[in-house]
């Protein structure tokens, strides 16, 4: 049986988390952080697949997240990919040029679309 890919899921918005674990379960195993400095010890630990980071959070927001995983040599490889609700043409230019691998609006998209392209940042969910 081939090993689901790893998503690690990062939203301060516990209701969010919820919500989109159960989407993703389906074809991911799914690991969750409610803040930025959890996910950074997560990713550290487990080295999951994927990376999907909300900005808005407090204490350490999003981007600054995707910079320390970018930074560090033992995560800098790590797939990320920005979720958020901040439709902001700064915030993302500023995500992809740190490295972010795509600026996903969570209102943009249905459930079965966000699942796509999810997988299509994933090559073994390929």
């Amino acid at each position: 049986m081939n090993q689901m890919p790893t998503i690690l899921l990062v939203d301060d918005d516990t209701e969010m988390l919820r919500l989109y674990k159960m989407i993703l379960e389906e074809k991911f195993d799914v690991l969750t952080a409610e803040s930025g400095e959890k996910a950074l010890t997560v990713v550290k630990e487990s080295h999951p697949d994927l990376v999907l980071l909300d900005i808005m959070m407090p204490a350490m927001n999003g981007i600054e997240v995707l910079e320390h995983i970018k930074a560090d040599p033992e995560t800098s490889a790590t797939a990320v990919a920005m979720l958020t609700n901040l439709a902001d043409e700064n915030y993302k230019k500023s995500a992809l040029e740190k490295g972010a691998k795509k600026y996903l609006i969570k209102s943009e998209f249905e459930p079965d679309e966000l699942m796509k392209e999810i997988a299509s940042l994933i090559p073994s969910a390929a």
